[in-house]
C-alpha cells in the first residue's frame, strides 16, 4: 500500500511539473504553407529537377546512330550528362534491360556530377551465365540520379547489341 502511494504521488508531481513548465516548451504554430500546384510554374516538375539528364555514351534513346554493339565482358566508359539547371548531384547506377525486363545491375559504384555537369564511370558489359546462349542480343541500360531533394531521375539508351 505504502509503494502504490508513492507511485500516485510521483505522478501527481510529473503532471505539476508538466503543467507549470508548458508554457517554457517549444510551441508549434498552426501555420498552413500554400502549396503550388500552378501547372505554369516548371520550378518543381520532374522534368525541370531532371533537366536533359542523358547518357552521352552509350547513345541516348532515339540518338540516330547505328547499333552500339558491345563485346561481352567488356569495361567502357560510360558517359553521363545534365542540363546546367537540373539538380541532379550523383549519377547511382546503370543497369541492364530487355524489352521483357530488367536483367542486371551493371554498375552502382555511384558518381558525383562534374562542375560540367558531367560524370564519365568505367562499366562492365557481362550478362548473366544464362543468357551467354541468348548472344547476340539488344539490350538497353538505364541509369537512375539522384537529387538533394530526393527525386531519382532515370535516363535511358538506345538499343545495345551485345555478343559473345
Amino acid at each position: 500500500m505504502y509503494s502504490l502511494n508513492i507511485k500516485i504521488a510521483l505522478m501527481i508531481l510529473v503532471v505539476y511539473i508538466l503543467i507549470r513548465t508548458s508554457d517554457t516548451l517549444p510551441q508549434v504554430e498552426n501555420k498552413v504553407i500554400k502549396r503550388d500546384d500552378d501547372d505554369d510554374d516548371k520550378f518543381y516538375s520532374i522534368e525541370e529537377i531532371c533537366k536533359d539528364y542523358r547518357f552521352e555514351y552509350p547513345p541516348p534513346k532515339h540518338a540516330k546512330h547505328q547499333v552500339t554493339r558491345i563485346k561481352n565482358g567488356t569495361s567502357i566508359d560510360c558517359m553521363w550528362s545534365a542540363g546546367m539547371t537540373s539538380r541532379i548531384k550523383n549519377i547511382i547506377s546503370c543497369e541492364l534491360f530487355t524489352t521483357d525486363g530488367f536483367i542486371k545491375v551493371l554498375w552502382a559504384a555511384g558518381i558525383k556530377l562534374g562542375n560540367d555537369n558531367k560524370a564519365k564511370a568505367v562499366v562492365k558489359f557481362e550478362v548473366p551465365w544464362d543468357w551467354r546462349d541468348k548472344l547476340p542480343s539488344q539490350f538497353l541500360l538505364r541509369s537512375a540520379a539522384d537529387t538533394d531533394s530526393g527525386p531519382h531521375c532515370n535516363a535511358y539508351t538506345d538499343k545495345i547489341l551485345i555478343y559473345e
